[in-house]
């Protein structure tokens, strides 16, 4: 192209887009009116400067490198965006010229506004830019960018001038660049791209997963591709990690139902072993365990991945003296963890260097939160990368190896417990179970088992024996009422439900039971409970009040001849017992007392639900009157009864009951010097109402519901059972009426019942 310098400005300035006249040194000698009005600068701030001043300092070295190919002609493209003086970008597509000016050779630089084509419209450029898809638009030819929204360089990592005038090509962004040329031949064949996985990369090469589609879009005259992605890198972490849970959780189902008993455990653990060790792609897996005084600790099983030499042989009773480390940091740290062996301890490092072993991870093993030994996982041929969730999962294996271990233990300890020779009641008609809540073993005494025709043998000590044996029908009840026991929503577990017989037939049995022991974050450990068969009690309902003597009989009897044994201790030792045993022997006592108000109580809250005797009419005023002969009441209380009580036509045995708990009760809880207890009745349409008043010590308001539950006594109560309000709800229940209480602490109490006419 020649131009004469004469007609240079003239012809320049003709042109509407940006143009830069300059030399082969890159110095600029013209440049057009568009530059000036639209870019903001004076010509003289401009002429002899370099062609760089045009655009931002970040390209200065590309365009230098940049500049001899367009002087020899190898490059005619200039795809760096221009610069406005208030310091604002323009992408632009620039096509550089060869030309003469009076003979000297010149480059014409020919710059189209590309901002002005591709955000023409106010609107689209508010969507495109807050839009929550990744938005870039590219030339569809060249794949030059031209502009990309907020969250595509946000999610990539890039600075707004680090992409325009680029291709993704260049800017290697995309995973698959092939493909994508596949997709932007769709697009000139006018054929449809929507919603095709892609990965692409951010700025530093973490992998994006997307669904991408692209549009072919017109702006004037020009042909755009708008190319879309949606983000769904945190559905496939999601969907990895529910892939991850479901193989791990099947895992430890697989594991945990292994466990489920005790029988056969050496079997169990090498075969969950084996399990682990294939899961976690490991060389070895493999349990220590201590010796009885600690000081030692011995390899008892061993899983070993292909290739990997053995090393249960040789480790036998390894003393713990000549690695220290070891107990030390299984006990303050919780594992003993390294993708590295070198950065452990020396001592360790002794001991595992020559088992050629690279990467280490080992969790303590505890059987009644004591060191029992250690489960460990050995990497040999490479240093392993162990994921959190690897971690935790083999943590929780751990657990669960220390519980059957535990278990193993644990039915050793009640079969040679003293405690079960006292509570097995071998003479009674009762059945007896003691189960270990956190690992799932029961022990059945001998009673529970011919209850319904087997021998002890023939039933496993399990809960899981026990759930197979309850009729389907009741076992969704069964469940609700021992969860809310479980879950403190009630002070015991009661429920009637049948049992399936050696012999085929369904047996009703009354199930009783309480938590007596809690972990120290309250969840329940143990509890016990016992059966009753209903069948035999309904056969000889007539005599159930001598079958209830003889049963009390048989149980209290071996607790008043250690009573009687604990007297002869104290009268043989008199005066040679120092104050803790004094101290622990009356506490025996004491326990023993509380053990026969529970085991009378029990009995007699058991003997509700049946039929006691014949209806008669009832004279309350009678009845009260013998009542307040037999109780013992103190000098200081006084019993008023108001007068004219009604005559109830009823089980004498019943409403007894009813006024005696609940005045033994107040005399009970009331230590006034001046005491006082006034029994009131008032009479409505449908029932009778009572009224029990004191002015005893009172009760707190958390236990106004409470109270009236089986098991459930007051803080300060020492010996009570906690049933006698229970029998009183429930008689109050049979008669079909209700019981309150309103009560002030340092006031006194009122118990409110009724009965229905």
């Amino acid at each position: 192209m020649r131009i004469d310098k004469n007609n240079s400005s003239k012809i320049i300035n003709s042109i509407s887009e940006f143009v830069f006249v300059f030399d082969t040194n890159g110095s600029i000698l013209e440049v057009n009116n568009a530059v000036v009005e639209f870019l903001g600068y004076k010509k003289s701030e401009l002429l002899g400067k370099l062609i760089t001043i045009a655009h931002p300092p970040e390209y200065e070295d590309s365009i230098k490198n940049l500049l001899p190919k367009i002087v020899s002609g190898e490059c005619d493209v200039c795809p760096y965006p221009l610069l406005k003086k208030k310091g604002d970008y323009i992408p632009v597509k620039a096509k550089v010229n060869q030309g003469e000016i009076n003979n000297k050779k010149v480059l014409i630089k020919i710059c189209r506004d590309l901002s002005e084509l591709a955000i023409s419209n106010e609107k689209f450029y508010r969507v495109f830019e807050n839009n929550q898809a990744l938005l870039v638009i590219s030339e569809i030819d060249t794949g030059i960018c031209i502009n990309a929204n907020k969250e595509f360089l946000k999610t990539l990592g890039y600075k707004n001038h680090e992409v325009l005038g680029y291709s993704a090509m260049e800017l290697n962004i995309y995973d698959d660049h092939k493909r994508i040329n596949e997709f932007v031949e769709k697009i000139k064949s006018n054929q449809l791209v929507e919603n095709e996985y892609l990965t692409i990369k951010t700025k530093e090469g973490k992998p994006i997963h997307c669904l991408c589609s692209m549009t072919p879009i017109k702006i004037k005259s020009y042909n755009f591709l708008l190319t879309s992605a949606i983000n769904i890198s945190p559905l496939k972490e999601t969907e990895q990690k529910l892939k991850r849970s479901l193989i791990q959780q099947t895992l430890l189902a697989d594991i945990s139902q292994n466990f489920l008993s005790t029988s056969n455990l050496s079997k169990k653990i090498n075969h969950t072993l084996n399990l682990i060790g294939n899961h976690i792609d490991v060389s070895r897996v493999y349990i220590f365990e201590d010796s009885n005084d600690g000081k030692e600790t011995n390899n008892t099983y061993e899983w070993c991945s292909t290739d990997i030499s053995p090393q249960i042989d040789i480790l036998q009773n390894v003393p713990y003296e000549i690695i220290p480390s070891w107990k030390k940091i299984l006990n303050k740290e919780g594992k003993i963890f390294s993708t590295n062996i070198k950065k452990l301890p020396n001592d360790i490092v002794a001991i595992l260097e020559p088992q050629e072993i690279k990467s280490i991870l080992v969790f303590p093993l505890l059987v009644q939160n004591c060191f029992f030994g250690f489960i460990g996982f050995d990497e040999c041929k490479k240093e392993k990368h162990w994921q959190n969730a690897e971690v935790e999962l083999l943590r929780t294996i751990a657990g669960i190896i220390s519980n059957s271990f535990e278990r193993q233990l644990y039915q050793k300890m009640l079969q040679e417990s003293e405690i079960r020779q006292k509570l097995a009641i071998e003479n009674t008609e009762v059945g007896l179970w003691d189960w270990n809540i956190k690992t799932g073993d029961v022990f059945f005494n001998d009673n529970w088992c011919k209850m319904i025709g087997y021998n002890r043998d023939e039933i496993e000590p399990n809960v899981s024996s026990w759930e197979k044996l309850v009729h389907p029908i009741d076992m969704p009840i069964v469940m609700k009422d021992l969860n809310n026991h479980l879950e403190g929503k009630s002070d015991c577990y009661e429920n009637t439900h049948r049992l399936l017989t050696k012999s085929g037939n369904w047996k009703w049995i009354i199930d009783k039971g309480k938590v007596i022991e809690y972990d120290i974050n309250k969840k329940p450990l143990r509890a016990i409970g016992t059966h009753i068969d209903i069948d035999k009690i309904t056969k000889y309902q007539n005599q159930l009040e001598d079958y209830a003597h003889i049963v009390s009989h048989d149980l209290k009897s071996p607790l008043r001849s250690i009573n009687a044994l604990i007297s002869w201790i104290k009268e043989d030792n008199q005066g040679n017992l120092n104050e803790s045993t004094l101290t622990n022997i009356n506490l025996i006592d004491d326990v023993l007392v509380q053990m026969e108000n529970l085991i009378s109580s029990t009995l007699e809250h058991s003997k509700i639900d049946y039929k006691l005797s014949k209806k008669n009419d009832v004279d309350l005023n009678i009845l009260l009157n013998d009542i307040k002969k037999v109780i013992f009441i103190p000098e200081n209380i006084t019993l008023k009864i108001q007068d004219k009580l009604p005559v109830l036509h009823c089980e004498k045995t019943r409403i007894s009951q009813i006024f005696q708990n609940i005045i033994d009760n107040a005399i009970k809880y009331n230590n006034k010097e001046k005491g006082e207890i006034v029994i009131n009745f008032k009479e409505t349409i449908s029932h009778y109402q009572f009224s029990v008043k004191d002015n005893g010590k009172g009760i707190n308001q958390k236990y106004h519901d409470k109270i009236f539950e089986i098991f459930q006594t007051l803080e300060t109560s020492k010996n009570s059972s906690g049933i006698g309000l229970s029998i009183v709800k429930k008689q109050v229940k049979y008669f079909e009426g209700k019981i309150w209480v309103e009560s002030t602490e340092n006031i006194g109490s009122t118990f409110y019942f009724t009965i229905k006419k």
